[in-house]
């Protein structure tokens, strides 16, 4: 049991303080799934088209990007779907 003030004011900061830890390693994990998601799926859409692997003219290529940037913004509603549907 949590007597004194001074005891109640660490036990919130510790909550604080793991909800803030939990809210950046949630942001850093969607940020990160994105990115890879983009480069996978800018990998596949080459093997797809046939293109040569890392040919910098074709990565250079804006429209080249709409598939792989639409891919990676779709990784926000995974993460949401799965927090509201769990296994």
């Amino acid at each position: 049991m949590i007597d004194s003030e001074e005891e109640k004011s660490l036990h919130l900061d510790n909550g604080k303080n793991h909800d803030r830890n939990a809210k950046s390693r949630l942001i850093f994990d969607i940020v990160r799934d994105s990115l890879i998601t983009l480069v996978l799926a800018r990998i596949l859409s080459d093997i797809w088209t046939y293109k040569a692997f890392f040919h910098y003219s074709s990565w250079l290529s804006w429209s080249e990007w709409i598939y792989p940037v639409g891919m990676a913004c779709t990784v926000p509603y995974i993460y949401w779907y799965r927090s509201r549907h769990p296994d």
